[in-house]
């Protein structure tokens, strides 16, 4: 994921059309945003979308990631639930077409606390991750799909 704090530091460095607070802003890397704002930031719902294609949509607050919200990298992969100051914490879901889906509790945008993961061939695994960094993970149970 992208740093948190991205928006936030361009936020004073663009020039933005506020009119009865929705905004449309380009930002100095090309990315854009379009949405709500409040202040010269952005407040409620937008859509930020990066120079490469990839995008955020949801809630924003004082110009950063912030309640419910979808992030799509132009790899395919997604992540969706809580944002909270800029990153996935709380309930959410990832999902990566080329390995699979998790399901579960998230902590500055890492799998973290307990989830479901289910591989693309079905496979099923419930876990608990202890550490994000260390992906220490305790298997709770398994269901294989059928062959």
């Amino acid at each position: 994921m992208r740093n948190s704090k991205y928006a936030l530091i361009f936020i004073a460095l663009f020039t933005t059309e506020v009119n009865a607070e929705q905004c449309e802003a380009k930002l100095p890397d090309s990315s854009i945003y379009t949405g709500e704002c409040k202040d010269e930031l952005f407040n409620g719902q937008g859509k930020l979308v990066w120079s490469d294609g990839t995008y955020y949509e949801g809630e924003f607050i004082d110009g950063l990631l912030h309640g419910q919200g979808k992030y799509v990298h132009t790899t395919g992969w997604s992540s969706e639930g809580t944002y909270y100051k800029g990153s996935l914490t709380g309930n959410g879901i990832h999902i990566n077409p080329t390995i699979g889906t998790y399901e579960g509790e998230f902590k500055n945008d890492q799998f973290h606390g307990n989830g479901t993961f289910i591989n693309i061939h079905g496979d099923k695994w419930l876990v608990h991750i202890k550490t994000a960094s260390s992906m220490e993970r305790l298997l709770v149970s398994t269901e294989t799909a059928p062959k």
